[in-house]
């Protein structure tokens, strides 16, 4: 892999899941092990597992991401650090494009896969090498739109409709386990990562 391009990701995990897992009583194994304090995302993020392994573009939404909390600033979920020095770019829409342009203005977590300037910084990395750099997108014309080029209100909408699907699907997934519990970290996931070359 050359790239990874992450959207509204929770490296971290989201303090919404930890609650509605312990709401729940008894929880899909996602949810709780997508707590920040769950065994899995701290396996995740040992031995260097915060830190990207390659050139890393995450991009996020600091106001309103309903279903990953926190996503502001450093201390969000999907803030990645380059301990490794691969190269990452970690753009919160509203830092970059200011709250109140189109594009910095409010974003759940689903319309990051719509926002415009999305779009633009993962087309910018795929096509060159190492992650997206914002010098090379001009600001001014992306924060000024709100939806992504091609893309349709019919496109918002079915987007928008995916979370109310989601919300379904957890409440009725048969497969449950009551919180905070959790299937055992398997032993190669706590094994030390081979060097970056």
């Amino acid at each position: 892999m050359s790239d990874h391009i992450s959207i509204s990701a929770d490296y971290r995990g989201t303090v919404i899941f930890e609650g509605l897992a312990a709401l729940l009583v008894e929880s899909p194994i996602s949810l709780i092990q997508q707590s920040p304090s769950s065994a899995f995302t701290s396996t995740l993020l040992s031995n260097g597992g915060d830190s990207a392994y390659v050139p890393t573009t995450s991009l996020y939404s600091a106001f309103f991401d309903e279903v990953v909390e926190p996503q502001q600033g450093t201390a969000a979920s999907a803030y990645v650090l380059d301990a490794h020095k691969v190269g990452v770019l970690n753009a919160e829409v509203q830092s970059v494009c200011g709250i109140g342009s189109a594009a910095g203005t409010f974003n759940t977590h689903e319309s990051m896969l719509y926002n415009s300037l999305s779009y633009a910084l993962a087309v910018d990395a795929l096509t060159h090498p190492g992650p997206a750099d914002l010098s090379r997108v001009d600001l001014n014309k992306v924060c000024s739109v709100f939806v992504a080029p091609g893309l349709s209100l019919t496109d918002v909408v079915e987007t928008e409709a995916t979370i109310p699907i989601a919300a379904a699907a957890i409440l009725v997934y048969p497969q449950r386990v009551i919180f905070p519990s959790e299937p055992t970290i398997s032993p190669y996931a706590m094994a030390s990562p081979a060097p970056v070359a």
